[in-house]
Protein backbone atom coordinates (compact mmCIF):
# COMPACT_ATOMS: atom_id res chain seq x y z
CA UNK A 1 0.00 0.00 0.00
CA UNK A 2 1.32 3.24 -0.77
CA UNK A 3 1.60 5.90 1.53
CA UNK A 4 0.79 9.58 1.61
CA UNK A 5 3.54 11.46 3.55
CA UNK A 6 1.09 14.31 4.19
CA UNK A 7 -2.07 12.60 5.09
CA UNK A 8 -5.24 14.20 5.08
CA UNK A 9 -6.11 12.85 8.73
CA UNK A 10 -4.32 11.76 11.54
CA UNK A 11 -6.19 9.47 13.46
CA UNK A 12 -4.84 9.30 17.41
CA UNK A 13 -5.25 7.01 19.97
CA UNK A 14 -3.40 5.89 23.22
CA UNK A 15 -3.48 2.37 24.40
CA UNK A 16 -2.73 1.51 27.72
CA UNK A 17 -3.23 -2.80 28.44
CA UNK A 18 -5.80 -2.93 25.99
CA UNK A 19 -5.28 -6.47 24.76
CA UNK A 20 -8.49 -7.92 24.74
CA UNK A 21 -10.16 -5.33 23.04
CA UNK A 22 -7.18 -3.28 20.63
CA UNK A 23 -7.72 -5.27 17.49
CA UNK A 24 -11.21 -5.15 16.97
CA UNK A 25 -10.43 -1.09 17.18
CA UNK A 26 -7.77 -1.28 14.73
CA UNK A 27 -9.62 -2.96 12.27
CA UNK A 28 -12.26 -0.64 12.09
CA UNK A 29 -9.77 2.24 11.03
CA UNK A 30 -7.96 -0.08 8.65
CA UNK A 31 -10.67 -1.14 6.65
CA UNK A 32 -12.34 2.72 6.33
CA UNK A 33 -13.49 3.48 2.99
CA UNK A 34 -11.46 6.66 3.75
CA UNK A 35 -7.71 5.47 3.30
CA UNK A 36 -5.68 8.57 3.20
CA UNK A 37 -5.19 8.91 6.56
CA UNK A 38 -1.91 7.74 9.09
CA UNK A 39 -2.66 5.84 12.22
CA UNK A 40 -0.79 7.25 15.26
CA UNK A 41 -1.11 4.39 18.16
CA UNK A 42 0.52 5.61 21.46
CA UNK A 43 1.17 2.52 23.66
CA UNK A 44 1.08 4.26 26.90
CA UNK A 45 3.23 2.08 28.84
CA UNK A 46 0.73 -1.22 28.52
CA UNK A 47 2.78 -4.15 30.50
CA UNK A 48 0.36 -6.88 28.41
CA UNK A 49 0.36 -7.73 24.97
CA UNK A 50 -1.00 -4.22 23.62
CA UNK A 51 2.13 -3.61 22.33
CA UNK A 52 2.67 -7.14 20.47
CA UNK A 53 -0.43 -6.67 19.15
CA UNK A 54 0.11 -3.03 17.65
CA UNK A 55 3.37 -3.99 16.03
CA UNK A 56 1.75 -7.33 14.10
CA UNK A 57 -0.86 -4.94 12.67
CA UNK A 58 1.93 -2.32 12.14
CA UNK A 59 4.02 -5.03 9.73
CA UNK A 60 0.93 -5.31 8.18
CA UNK A 61 -0.37 -1.54 7.20
CA UNK A 62 2.31 1.21 7.01
CA UNK A 63 -0.34 3.47 7.81
CA UNK A 64 0.22 2.37 11.61
CA UNK A 65 3.35 4.53 13.55
CA UNK A 66 3.51 3.53 16.77
CA UNK A 67 4.88 5.60 19.96
CA UNK A 68 6.12 3.85 22.71
CA UNK A 69 6.48 5.54 26.15
CA UNK A 70 6.15 5.43 29.68
CA UNK A 71 3.02 5.80 31.39
CA UNK A 72 1.92 9.08 31.77
CA UNK A 73 -1.98 9.42 30.50
CA UNK A 74 -4.76 9.78 28.16
CA UNK A 75 -4.37 13.71 28.17
CA UNK A 76 -0.31 13.68 27.62
CA UNK A 77 -0.33 10.72 24.68
CA UNK A 78 -2.70 12.50 23.06
CA UNK A 79 -0.66 15.33 23.17
CA UNK A 80 2.33 13.85 21.90
CA UNK A 81 0.27 12.07 19.08
CA UNK A 82 -1.25 15.24 17.62
CA UNK A 83 2.62 16.66 17.86
CA UNK A 84 3.89 13.87 15.67
CA UNK A 85 0.70 13.97 13.34
CA UNK A 86 0.65 15.24 9.53
CA UNK A 87 -2.37 15.46 8.75
CA UNK A 88 -5.08 18.84 8.32
CA UNK A 89 -7.60 16.80 10.31
CA UNK A 90 -7.42 15.21 13.82
CA UNK A 91 -9.36 12.32 14.46
CA UNK A 92 -10.33 10.56 18.01
CA UNK A 93 -10.16 6.87 18.71
CA UNK A 94 -10.72 4.94 21.73
CA UNK A 95 -8.65 1.60 21.83
CA UNK A 96 -11.80 -0.34 23.31
CA UNK A 97 -14.43 1.03 20.67
CA UNK A 98 -15.51 0.25 17.46
CA UNK A 99 -15.39 2.99 14.31
CA UNK A 100 -17.97 2.35 11.49
CA UNK A 101 -16.65 1.44 7.99
CA UNK A 102 -17.28 4.83 6.74
CA UNK A 103 -16.85 6.62 9.12
CA UNK A 104 -13.94 8.84 8.14
CA UNK A 105 -15.40 9.29 4.89
CA UNK A 106 -18.79 11.02 6.23
CA UNK A 107 -16.84 13.29 8.64
CA UNK A 108 -14.10 14.67 6.24
CA UNK A 109 -16.88 15.16 3.87
CA UNK A 110 -18.41 17.56 6.57
CA UNK A 111 -15.55 19.60 7.60
CA UNK A 112 -14.62 19.68 3.82
CA UNK A 113 -18.30 21.24 2.97
CA UNK A 114 -18.86 23.03 6.30
CA UNK A 115 -15.88 25.09 6.61
CA UNK A 116 -16.83 27.08 9.33
CA UNK A 117 -16.92 24.34 11.97
CA UNK A 118 -13.84 23.19 12.96
CA UNK A 119 -15.03 19.96 15.08
CA UNK A 120 -17.53 17.63 14.60
CA UNK A 121 -18.54 14.18 16.32
CA UNK A 122 -21.50 11.41 16.05
CA UNK A 123 -24.03 9.84 17.91
CA UNK A 124 -22.97 6.14 19.40
CA UNK A 125 -24.30 2.87 20.41
CA UNK A 126 -23.62 1.58 23.86
CA UNK A 127 -23.52 -2.64 23.64
CA UNK A 128 -22.71 -5.09 26.02
CA UNK A 129 -20.52 -8.27 25.71
CA UNK A 130 -23.29 -10.07 23.71
CA UNK A 131 -23.60 -7.34 21.53
CA UNK A 132 -27.13 -6.21 22.45
CA UNK A 133 -27.74 -2.39 22.11
CA UNK A 134 -27.92 -0.95 25.58
CA UNK A 135 -28.12 2.61 25.19
CA UNK A 136 -28.24 4.87 22.11
CA UNK A 137 -25.79 8.06 23.13
CA UNK A 138 -27.86 11.09 21.01
CA UNK A 139 -25.63 14.27 22.03
CA UNK A 140 -27.00 17.44 20.68
CA UNK A 141 -26.59 18.37 16.88
CA UNK A 142 -26.35 22.34 16.40
CA UNK A 143 -23.93 24.80 18.28
CA UNK A 144 -25.81 26.27 19.52
CA UNK A 145 -27.11 23.61 21.24
CA UNK A 146 -23.90 22.01 22.17
CA UNK A 147 -22.97 25.14 23.69
CA UNK A 148 -26.06 24.31 25.81
CA UNK A 149 -25.58 21.68 26.87
CA UNK A 150 -22.00 22.33 27.73
CA UNK A 151 -23.34 24.13 31.06
CA UNK A 152 -25.37 20.25 31.38
CA UNK A 153 -22.64 17.88 30.90
CA UNK A 154 -20.21 16.46 28.09
CA UNK A 155 -21.92 17.49 24.52
CA UNK A 156 -19.37 14.93 22.41
CA UNK A 157 -18.78 11.42 22.30
CA UNK A 158 -14.61 12.06 22.76
CA UNK A 159 -14.08 8.86 20.18
CA UNK A 160 -16.30 9.86 17.53
CA UNK A 161 -14.82 13.64 17.03
CA UNK A 162 -12.60 14.78 14.32
CA UNK A 163 -11.05 18.03 14.88
CA UNK A 164 -8.57 20.99 12.46
CA UNK A 165 -5.25 20.46 13.83
CA UNK A 166 -5.02 23.81 13.16
CA UNK A 167 -7.46 24.96 15.74
CA UNK A 168 -6.42 22.28 18.48
CA UNK A 169 -2.93 23.91 18.33
CA UNK A 170 -4.48 27.15 18.62
CA UNK A 171 -6.05 26.36 22.08
CA UNK A 172 -3.27 24.38 23.64
CA UNK A 173 -4.41 21.29 22.76
CA UNK A 174 -5.13 18.64 25.70
CA UNK A 175 -4.45 20.25 29.42
CA UNK A 176 -2.06 17.51 30.66
CA UNK A 177 -2.79 18.40 34.65
CA UNK A 178 -6.85 17.98 34.17
CA UNK A 179 -9.11 14.70 34.23
CA UNK A 180 -11.73 15.10 32.24
CA UNK A 181 -9.57 16.60 29.74
CA UNK A 182 -11.75 16.05 26.78
CA UNK A 183 -14.79 18.01 28.62
CA UNK A 184 -12.03 20.90 29.18
CA UNK A 185 -11.05 20.99 25.68
CA UNK A 186 -14.40 21.19 24.07
CA UNK A 187 -15.18 24.36 26.29
CA UNK A 188 -11.97 26.39 25.22
CA UNK A 189 -12.61 25.04 21.60
CA UNK A 190 -16.70 26.44 21.14
CA UNK A 191 -15.74 29.94 23.14
CA UNK A 192 -14.10 30.83 19.98
CA UNK A 193 -15.34 28.44 17.14
CA UNK A 194 -18.85 26.45 16.14
CA UNK A 195 -19.03 22.97 16.08
CA UNK A 196 -21.35 19.98 15.87
CA UNK A 197 -22.55 16.58 15.99
CA UNK A 198 -23.22 14.21 12.78
CA UNK A 199 -26.75 12.42 13.53
CA UNK A 200 -25.52 9.28 12.45
CA UNK A 201 -23.91 6.09 15.00
CA UNK A 202 -20.79 6.54 13.95
CA UNK A 203 -18.87 4.97 16.95
CA UNK A 204 -19.82 1.75 19.08
CA UNK A 205 -18.88 1.72 22.61
CA UNK A 206 -18.63 -1.84 24.26
CA UNK A 207 -19.45 -1.10 27.99
CA UNK A 208 -19.33 -3.33 30.76
CA UNK A 209 -18.78 -0.65 33.50
CA UNK A 210 -20.57 2.40 34.71
CA UNK A 211 -19.87 5.76 34.10
CA UNK A 212 -18.43 6.44 37.58
CA UNK A 213 -17.24 2.72 37.60
CA UNK A 214 -14.70 3.38 35.13
CA UNK A 215 -13.53 6.93 36.92
CA UNK A 216 -13.08 5.43 39.94
CA UNK A 217 -10.41 3.03 37.98
CA UNK A 218 -8.70 6.18 36.95
CA UNK A 219 -8.83 7.57 40.45
CA UNK A 220 -11.73 9.60 40.83
CA UNK A 221 -14.26 9.31 43.52
CA UNK A 222 -17.70 10.63 42.92
CA UNK A 223 -17.12 14.18 44.95
CA UNK A 224 -13.83 14.54 41.89
CA UNK A 225 -16.25 13.68 39.18
CA UNK A 226 -18.74 16.60 40.34
CA UNK A 227 -16.71 19.05 41.48
CA UNK A 228 -14.48 18.92 37.58
CA UNK A 229 -17.79 18.99 36.11
CA UNK A 230 -18.97 22.27 37.80
CA UNK A 231 -15.48 23.90 37.11
CA UNK A 232 -16.63 22.98 33.24
CA UNK A 233 -20.32 24.20 33.43
CA UNK A 234 -19.26 27.77 34.87
CA UNK A 235 -16.22 28.01 32.31
CA UNK A 236 -19.29 27.17 29.97
CA UNK A 237 -20.90 29.91 31.74
CA UNK A 238 -18.39 32.11 31.48
CA UNK A 239 -18.23 31.56 27.78
CA UNK A 240 -21.81 32.16 26.85
CA UNK A 241 -23.94 33.56 29.91
CA UNK A 242 -26.00 31.10 31.44
CA UNK A 243 -28.57 29.59 29.22
CA UNK A 244 -32.37 29.59 31.58
CA UNK A 245 -32.62 26.54 31.18
CA UNK A 246 -29.48 25.15 32.26
CA UNK A 247 -29.77 26.56 35.65
CA UNK A 248 -31.19 23.20 37.32
CA UNK A 249 -28.15 21.43 36.21
CA UNK A 250 -25.73 23.49 37.65
CA UNK A 251 -27.98 23.46 41.16
CA UNK A 252 -28.21 19.77 40.79
CA UNK A 253 -24.48 19.02 40.25
CA UNK A 254 -23.98 21.75 43.49
CA UNK A 255 -26.57 19.58 45.54
CA UNK A 256 -24.26 15.83 44.49
CA UNK A 257 -21.27 17.90 45.81
CA UNK A 258 -22.88 18.97 49.40
CA UNK A 259 -24.21 15.43 49.43
CA UNK A 260 -20.92 13.91 48.58
CA UNK A 261 -19.10 15.74 51.46
CA UNK A 262 -22.23 14.93 53.85
CA UNK A 263 -21.35 11.78 53.02
CA UNK A 264 -25.01 10.74 52.04
CA UNK A 265 -24.06 10.14 48.20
Amino acid sequence: MSINPTPKVSVIMAAHNEEHNISRTIKSILNQTFSDFEFIIINDGSTDKTDEIIKKYRYEDKRIHIISKENTGLADSLNIGIQHSSGEYIARMDADDVADEKRLEIQVNYLDNNPEIVMVGSWCYLIDLDRNIRIECKPPILNEDIRKHLQKDNPFIHSSVMMRKSVINKVGGYDRIQRMEDYDLWVRITKDYKVANIPMFLITRYENRNFYTRYYYNGLSRLDIYSKRLRYQLKAVRNFGLFPETFWYLSRTVISILLCKLGIR
